[in-house]
């Protein structure tokens, strides 16, 4: 049993029947049947078939690789009270993603660089048939910008250094957003390469880095890229001309100086970064040209001696075929040595003496330590400098020295060839007797500093001057000269005052000291040796007094002649 569709009138000029009726797809048979029978009826085979779909794709606008594009699809059909069922998908490459509605934009993020296949299709449902469009678009590879940058920017010789490659999308303000993620290749100068993977750093852009170490003359490091989704193959590359290897001065002297020490020395090294540089170093101390000095392993050094005074020693080296010049400057103060000073002088004198004070000024013997006073040599000799054991050197004093006493200044004289004789007369000096210190003051040059040398003096009294005690001669018979004689002489002792003896003195600590060579008191003859020619010279008034005033003039243990003459026709 069919489906009844319902009536329909026919008349004789009718030839086509129309009629609406929701069938599913399939073959049907329609018959039609006449009115009372009249009308024969009529079979109809009917096929109901799927309503046909139209799908569309449309790119909008320009596509850039790594960049957003719009896709614009579609579905048609035949407007009916039916509408299509179902969801379109959209397929790029062999990546297939669902798409929202019959109609839209489909956004295709990001955009692969190079030929794809876009298709959207529709699998069509029971009333629609199925239905895809495609469309074919090419999207150029963008070629990055690859930077090549080198730290340090010039190298030298030797220098271990660090290539940089910066990868930039140039599309970015075309709407692109990829970033490279390749490997990036540097090759080097010397053959050598390095594959590291680029990071990223910021949008769009990437880095990546290697070391080499810098040989000589010009050379060049190179970055490429691989093609990848978005970006072709690209390169860049830096070109630096390397310089010879630097070179690490170093220059060793002591900042302080005696020229007690005789010399002095100064070492110059010299380091390169690949190399040990060769040649010379040039030594200068200002106002003083020290030379040049050989370099063996790159050592050198220079010996010898510099004046007193401050100096500015610099070293600078010319360079080599490898290494760089370079110069170093070093501070160095020379101070003047503490000399060593020789003193001969008396330790112990009787007022009215006139002494001398024997001085040598010398440098001091090598290696002294420049905090050391120096030895002194303290003699009571006779001021004989050549008993002396230290030879004269090369350098000695000059200027003045001075011989003072208790801070007293008695005398001064200029030093030649580094010696001097002060001589000191002390007659008429109200010194008192007994201690005192004697200074020899060496004021010092331009090689040595000042130095004074203290000694003890014992100073003694002078004799006394009183007159000799005169005793009555004896009772003897008068001695009568003839006429035309002489008369005989007396030899009288003259009686000293009480003598003095040896004078000792407090040694200094370290010094040997002599005794003071005084002449020895000569021994009081006994008084009954004295007494005659004492009287004998007591009965002459006038020879007595001669004799007195001529008393305090002799030495102790002299003998005085007295001669009388007779005068013709006079009592003896």
């Amino acid at each position: 049993m069919g489906t009844y569709l319902g009536n329909v009138s026919l008349d004789e000029f009718t030839e086509e029947v129309r009629f609406r009726a929701g069938f599913d797809v399939g073959t049907y048979d329609v018959y039609i049947d006449g009115q009372g029978g009249s009308t024969p009826t009529v079979r109809v085979s009917v096929e109901i078939q799927k309503r046909p779909t139209a799908a569309s794709l449309e790119v909008v606008g320009d596509l850039v690789a790594g960049g957003s594009g719009n896709v614009r699809y579609a579905l048609g059909w035949e407007r009916t009270t039916v509408a299509p069922t179902g969801g379109l998908t959209m397929t790029v490459g062999s990546t297939t993603t669902p798409v929202n509605g019959l109609s839209d934009v489909f956004v295709l993020s990001p955009v692969p660089a190079g030929t794809s296949l876009l298709t959207v299709s529709y699998p069509g449902d029971g009333w629609f048939e199925a239905s895809s469009s495609s469309v074919v678009v090419t999207v150029p590879y963008e070629t990055p910008d690859v930077t090549v940058t080198l730290d340090p920017a010039a190298p030298l010789l030797g220098q271990t250094v660090t290539a940089t490659a910066t990868v930039t999308n140039p599309a970015l303000d075309r709407g692109s957003r990829a970033t490279y993620a390749d490997t990036i290749t540097f090759a080097f100068p010397d053959g050598t390469t390095a594959t590291p993977t680029a990071a990223q750093v910021s949008e769009g852009t990437s880095r990546a880095s290697a070391t080499f170490v810098a040989g000589l003359g010009e050379q060049t490091v190179t970055a490429t890229t691989v093609q990848d989704a978005y970006f072709s193959a690209s390169s860049g590359s830096v070109t630096a001309d390397v310089d010879r290897a630097s070179t690490d001065l170093a220059l060793e002297v002591p900042t302080a100086h005696a020229l007690q020490d005789r010399t002095i020395t100064v070492t110059a090294s010299a380091a390169g970064a690949s190399a040990a540089p060769t040649g010379q170093v040039i030594l200068d101390a200002g106002t003083v040209d020290l030379g040049p000095i050989d370099l063996v392993d790159g050592v050198g050094t220079w010996t010898g001696r510099l004046p007193a005074g401050t100096y500015d020693v610099l070293a600078f080296y010319p360079g080599d075929d490898l290494t760089l010049p370079a110069e170093k400057a070093v501070p160095v103060v020379v101070e003047r040595a503490v000399p060593l000073v020789d003193v001969v002088a008396p330790t112990s004198l009787t007022l009215g003496q006139a002494w001398t004070v024997d001085v040598d000024v010398r440098e001091q013997a090598p290696g002294a330590p420049d905090d050391t006073a120096g030895p002194v040599h303290l003699a009571a000799a006779s001021g004989d400098l050549a008993a002396l054991a230290a030879p004269v050197p090369a350098v000695v004093g000059t200027g003045q020295v001075r011989v003072l006493l208790d801070g007293a200044e008695l005398s001064s004289t200029s030093l030649v060839d580094g010696r001097a004789t002060v001589t000191v007369d002390s007659s008429g000096w109200t010194l008192s007797p007994g201690t005192h210190t004697l200074s020899v003051v060496y004021d010092g040059d331009e090689n040595f500093a000042s130095r004074t040398v203290d000694a003890v003096l014992e100073v003694a009294a002078l004799p006394s001057e009183e007159p000799p005690v005169v005793e009555p001669p004896a009772e003897e018979p008068p001695v009568v000269t003839p006429p035309g004689e002489e008369p005989p002489s007396v030899e009288v002792p003259v009686v000293s005052p009480e003598p003095v003896g040896p004078v000792t003195s407090t040694p200094l600590p370290g010094v040997v000291q002599q005794p003071a060579l005084l002449p020895a008191p000569a021994a009081t003859p006994p008084a009954s040796d004295v007494a005659a020619p004492t009287r004998a010279l007591a009965q002459s008034g006038a020879d007595a007094r001669l004799l007195l005033l001529l008393g305090p003039l002799l030495l102790a243990g002299a003998t005085l002649v007295v001669a009388r003459r007779s005068t013709p026709g006079t009592t003896p």
